[in-house]
C-alpha cells in the first residue's frame, strides 16, 4: 500500500468520523437540549410601576411591566376633550374595525358581523348619549 493510498484512506476515514459527529451525534445532542413545553399554564407575576423613564424601558431583560397612569400626561387626558364627541370631531372620517356581538351566534366569541366603520358614525350610533 503506497503513501498516497494510505493518505486517501485516512481522509475518507476522517470525513466519515466528522460526518458522524456533525450530523448524527449533534442531531441527537440538540434534540436532548431543546426546551420541552411544560404542561399547564405558566403564570408569572408582572411588575407594576407608577412612573418609568424611557431609559428604564430599554434596560436589560425581557420582563413585561404594567405602567399605571401611563397616559395621564397625554394632552388629551389633561383637557376636557377626552370624550367621544371630541374624538369623533377630530378624526370622524378615520376607519376602525368593528364587530357585532350576539349571544345566539355560535362563531368565535359571538362576533358575527365584522366591518369597517367611520369613527364619527360609531360614536353617533353606539357611544353618544342619544344611542344609549
Amino acid at each position: 500500500m503506497g503513501v498516497s493510498t494510505l493518505a486517501n484512506w485516512l481522509v475518507v476515514l476522517f470525513m466519515g468520523i466528522l460526518f458522524y459527529y456533525v450530523v448524527v451525534e449533534s442531531y441527537f445532542f440538540l434534540e436532548d437540549m431543546t426546551a420541552r413545553p411544560q404542561a399547564g399554564l405558566n403564570i408569572v407575576p408582572i411588575k407594576v410601576v407608577d412612573d418609568i423613564t424611557p431609559l428604564d424601558l430599554y434596560s436589560p431583560g425581557d420582563e413585561p411591566v404594567i405602567i399605571k397612569g401611563a397616559l395621564n400626561r397625554h394632552p388629551l387626558m389633561q383637557s376636557n376633550k377626552n370624550n367621544p364627541e371630541y374624538i369623533a370631531k377630530l378624526c370622524g372620517d378615520a376607519l376602525i374595525d368593528t364587530v357585532i356581538y350576539s349571544n345566539n351566534y355560535t362563531g368565535w366569541a359571538g362576533h358575527k358581523d365584522a366591518k369597517l366603520m367611520k369613527v364619527g358614525k360609531f360614536v353617533r350610533d353606539h357611544m353618544s348619549k342619544k344611542a344609549a
